[in-house]
């Protein structure tokens, strides 16, 4: 549970550096260009990672196994950033973003799961079959039949299926 620790600090890290903004979970141009939370080169050098290297395997959920066509386990596979509320992801000039100072309680909002994909939602909460394969905004239970979960506010609980999918109020985002 280390690792989602860290990344979910160095998003607390990258909103103390602008002006209360969490690292966009998506943003995309006036062309459209999709530029993923992920990619973020701000939020990657927080974490030592330039924007030409890929995510070092230490940083990739221990058990998340969905592999890239070279092989390589994929860190898009690994964790991912909740969505729960967002809503236009196809728009030029969208952004998804949290502002800090809109959490109330930021130690009951997930900001990030162990996942199948690099978003995840309430809606994916029970997608999840056992199989370590690209399922669209799925949760990923990886460890015992439960997943690593960081808060808002740093900190970290493993959560099983029915922790996550009986209430939605844990996945809303105010936004």
């Amino acid at each position: 549970m280390s690792n989602i620790r860290q990344l979910q600090i160095a998003n607390a890290l990258y909103a103390s550096e602008h002006a209360g903004q969490y690292v966009p979970i998506l943003s995309r141009n006036e062309e459209g260009t999709l530029t993923r939370w992920l990619e973020n080169e701000d939020y990657r050098a927080l974490l030592g990672i330039a924007k030409e290297q890929a995510w070092p395997d230490e940083l990739i959920s221990p058990n998340a196994n969905v592999l890239a066509s070279d092989g390589e386990r994929r860190f898009d596979r690994s964790y991912a950033m909740n969505i729960t509320g967002f809503t236009g992801y196809s728009d030029a000039g969208n952004a998804w973003q949290i502002n800090s100072y809109k959490l109330e309680n930021p130690s009951d909002v997930i900001a990030m799961t162990d996942a199948l994909d690099w978003i995840v939602s309430y809606y994916g909460s029970a997608k999840y079959k056992g199989a370590e394969e690209s399922l669209n905004s799925a949760v990923a239970y990886r460890y015992n039949e439960k997943a690593a979960v960081a808060y808002y506010d740093g900190h970290v609980e493993s959560h099983d299926m029915s922790d996550l999918s009986d209430d939605i109020k844990p996945w809303l985002i105010p936004n």
